[in-house]
Parts: structure tokens; C-alpha cells; sequence
């Protein structure tokens, strides 16, 4: 079908495939990918037993490919090895097995394995993986995604821009040419986008207890801060065995895995870490000290996570008076959420917080706190107002396989909160566009707290008209796509 208007469509093209056995555990499957890197998307249709290729010749579609005894309801396009040609992987219910397009010489493949991320405030470095016969690549940049100019030719499979401003967003995208080939340039790659900006460092000074370490960072860190690989103290006391993500990375709290048994001075030294932009820690400020002095220190929060909808797993420094654990009044949440029980989850320093059922909690865009009052450690000492009472929990997810959208449709005028986008992943762009593809607005998740709030206006301040729109949320390694309505 093709698109004619406000949800209207006309049909181009039809097939009946003869022999097509309708059984429940193979139903047919639609696919489109483009498998023969022409630029265009072909149609893969699963239609058990068989397997069609469909594209675009000339003026009408035809079936240019036929696999039989095929068992499954789909076809998976992409590119395993990296070699910048595409695959399409089908199941016989034995193996599944990759094709790719062969036949006359056609247009080099676009580059792929890029990466670009801002090394510092003045300067972005992308790398790619080098394209079999290519003679030279050319690199578009700008401002505006749809709006790419040829930057620079390049002969080597990196490029270091140092003409950048720090602060402003710039989208790149590449091609290479091989002189041996008609027509010897590929079509554009996907596009990638960097925000140069000063290196973050760590603060010199530390907050420690017998058993954790709170690091203070000048700007919140992506979330590979969260792997304790990345951290080493001095001394006998090694790698932290777990850590703890607090104020949306720019405060990491380390675990030991024993704990301080010695007064004195130490060091911890982080690497690897970016930002959430992707610019590097800076090595010149990558370390920082921190005083034992009393051993018997005051407990703290170290660890919430939510379990489930309802649930709040809470862990301690170290092991609490069960009287006071296990009672609700000690306990005091953001947002007007309640907590009505406490269960006891390993030894005395960690409990599920059981919310009111009403309440839901998630990756909505919010940023929520709990709180506990003058709650005793089994040694007698209570937990110090301003030092380690209190902790905030930000939900963000994994994947985009949840993503939604709320209210849905949005009244204007009466749902005045906005349209919010919920379960992104720490960093998200969201597309805003119309049924023919036309984008009106682009969103970026960058906070980490999982959901991004739209006023409903497009790029150029404008409320958009009721009607069904598109909208596309992606991360570098997956795409969601769905539909949202607005009535004025």
C-alpha cells in the first residue's frame, strides 16, 4: 500500500502464492531491509513453506528470490561480519542460513563499526572499519542530521575533528569511494551524532567507611561507571566488589569486598569512564584520597532497586537493629508514595520495601528519594542526617522494548503534563514525525531517568494539529517505532 493522504492508503501491488500452508506454530511474516544496499528497502516475505524476496524494478515490484522448505515466520536483515554487505538469515527448521546478493559489480558498501565520541571541548574522534577496496572516505558533517556537507576526504579509517565548538551538536555520517567500481561511491552511512565538552574529572576527596568508598565527579558518567573494574584502591585492598550509581552518575559509591581494618590514608584511581556524552575521564584528575580514622562509622544507604512495580530493595551499609528495619514509620519516600511493610532479604542489611498498591513507580522521567530516620546499626550507632540517610532512585531500562507513551491520545488543554515518553534507556533520541515520515521534532534522553516529557510543539514552537503521529525512539544499538494520537 501507498500512503495518500491523512490516514488513507491506495494498494500498488498484490501476490497469491500458491501452496501456502496456514499452520499455528509458522504464520507468515513481512519483513524490509535493504539487502542489496541500493539505498532502498526490499520486502522479505515468510509465507510457509516458502521464502520471497520482493523489490522494486523499474516501474513495478517483483519476487526476485525463492528458497523453499522454509520453516519460520520472518527473516533477520543485517550485517554479521561487518563487512559492510548485508545478510538475510532464514530458518529450514535445521539451521538457519545467510544469503547475500550476488551478480554484476555494484556501488561499494557504505562503512560500518563507526564510533564517535568527543575526546575533549575542542575536538571529536570518529573511527570506522576499513571497507575492503576503498580508496578514500568522505565525511559529512552538520548541525542538522538532514542536513549533512562534505567535511573532509580521508584515506585512513579515522578522522579526528578538532573544529568544534564545545557545547554544540554535530552529526556525521560517511561514504567511501572505490575507483574501481560504478558507481564508485556508496550511499551514506547511518548517522552519528557528538557533543564536545570539557573531560570530567574526579574530585580529589572521598567519603569512606570501614567497607565503601563515595566518589564525587564533576558531571554525571555514563552508565559503565556502574563496573567496578574501572576502579582500584591502594594498597591490599584491590578492586571494589560491586557499586552503587547515585545522582544519575556523579556521585559512585564503592563496596569493598572487606572492609578497612587500618587507619590511614588512601588512594583510589578510576579509568575508563566517560561521560555521558562519551568524552573520556581526564588521566590528569583521575584519582582521589580518603581518610580512615574511625572505624566504628555511622551506617549508611548504600543500594535501591526496584523489583517490581510495588517493590524497593534497600541495602545497608551494614546490619541494622531488626526492630527498626523491619518498621515502615522509619522509612520516608518522595511524591507522596508510603511504604506499608518491610521484609527482611539477607542477614539484617537488606529489605523489600513493599509500596501502596495504587502507586506505580518506573522509568517515567521522575527522580524519586527514600529516606531513613535515626535507624541504629546492631553496634548501636544511628545513621547521621545529611551523611548516607538518603538516596535517590532513577529508573531507566536495558532495551526500548517497552517504550510507550502516556497520556495516549493527549488532550490538549486538559492533559496539561505533557506527552511522556517512558522505559527509554539511559540515553535516547526520539523522532517526532508525521504518517509520511516528516519530522517535526527531535528529543534527546540524556538525565538517565528513563522518560522524556513533550510539550507537543514542533521544532519551531508550534502546537501540532490533532491527528495520529509516528514516533521513532533509538539508542546506537536498537530503534523502536509507534503511534500517538493528539486531540485539540
Amino acid at each position: 500500500y501507498k500512503h495518500q493522504g491523512e490516514n488513507t492508503y491506495r494498494s500498488v501491488a498484490e501476490w497469491r502464492f500458491f501452496g501456502y500452508e496456514n499452520t499455528k506454530d509458522f504464520p507468515c511474516g513481512v519483513t524490509a531491509g535493504d539487502v542489496d544496499q541500493d539505498g532502498r528497502d526490499e520486502v522479505l516475505i515468510t509465507a510457509y513453506p516458502d521464502f520471497y524476496l520482493v523489490e522494486w524494478e523499474g516501474d513495478r515490484y517483483q519476487v526476485t528470490f525463492h528458497a523453499a522448505s522454509i520453516q519460520g515466520n520472518g527473516a533477520l536483515v543485517v550485517d554479521a561480519d561487518h563487512d559492510g554487505q548485508q545478510e538475510f538469515w532464514i530458518s529450514d527448521g535445521k539451521k538457519i542460513q545467510p544469503y547475500r546478493r550476488v551478480g554484476v559489480a555494484t556501488a561499494p558498501p557504505a562503512p560500518v563499526g563507526i564510533t564517535v565520541h568527543p575526546l575533549d571541548e575542542r575536538s571529536v574522534q570518529l573511527t570506522w572499519y576499513p571497507v575492503p577496496g576503498a580508496d578514500e572516505y568522505l565525511l559529512y558533517r552538520g548541525m542538522d542530521a538532514e542536513d549533512l556537507q562534505v567535511l573532509q576526504t580521508v584515506a585512513v579509517p579515522s578522522f579526528l575533528d578538532t573544529t568544534v565548538t564545545s557545547g554544540l551538536v554535530y552529526h556525521y555520517a560517511l561514504a567511501c569511494i572505490d575507483y574501481e567500481k560504478s558507481p564508485n561511491r556508496s550511499h551514506q552511512s547511518a548517522v552519528y551524532s557528538a557533543r564536545p565538552g570539557p573531560k570530567p574529572w574526579l574530585l580529589p576527596e572521598a567519603y569512606a567507611t570501614d567497607r565503601t568508598v563515595r566518589l564525587y565527579f564533576s558531571e554525571p558518567l555514563d552508565a559503565g561507571a556502574k563496573d567496578p573494574t574501572h576502579y582500584t584502591i591502594d594498597g591490599d585492598l584491590g578492586r571494589p566488589t560491586s557499586c552503587g550509581y547515585d545522582r544519575g552518575g556523579k556521585e559512585i559509591l564503592l563496596t569493598l569486598g572487606k572492609r578497612i581494618s587500618q587507619e590511614g590514608q588512601f588512594t583510589v584511581t578510576a579509568t575508563g569512564l566517560v561521560d555521558l556524552d562519551g568524552t573520556p575521564l581526564d588521566e590528569a584528575r583521575n584519582s582521589a584520597q580518603f581518610t580512615v580514622s574511625n572505624i566504628g562509622t555511622p551506617p549508611f544507604l548504600s543500594e535501591a532497586t526496584l523489583i517490581s512495580d510495588q517493590t524497593i530493595r534497600l541495602t545497608f551499609s551494614e546490619s541494622m537493629d531488626p526492630r527498626e528495619l523491619l518498621d515502615p514509620v522509619y522509612y520516608e519516600m518522595s511524591d507522596g508514595l508510603q511504604v506499608v511493610s518491610v521484609k527482611l532479604v539477607r542477614s539484617c542489611y537488606q529489605v523489600d520495601l513493599t509500596i501502596i498498591p495504587e502507586t506505580l513507580m518506573g522509568a517515567f522521567g521522575k527522580r524519586y528519594w527514600i529516606r531513613v530516620h535515626s535507624m541504629r546499626s546492631q553496634l548501636g550507632v544511628a545513621i547521621q542526617k545529611g551523611r548516607g540517610d538518603m538516596i535517590q532512585l532513577i529508573f531507566s531500562k536495558f532495551n526500548l522494548d517497552d517504550v510507550y507513551t502516556f497520556p495516549n491520545p493527549y488532550r490538549a488543554g486538559l492533559d496539561d503534563g505533557g506527552i511522556t515518553f517512558a522505559n527509554l534507556t539511559i540515553q535516547a533520541d526520539i523522532r517526532v514525525m508525521t504518517l509520511e515520515g516528516r519530522t517535526l521534532r527531535i528529543l534527546h534522553e540524556t538525565d538517565g531517568d528513563g522518560g522524556m516529557v513533550w510539550d507537543g510543539l514542533d521544532d519551531q514552537g508550534r502546537p501540532l494539529a490533532s491527528g495520529i503521529y509516528l514516533y521513532q525512539v533509538s539508542n546506537d544499538k536498537e530503534s523502536k517505532w509507534g503511534k500517538l494520537a493528539i486531540v485539540r
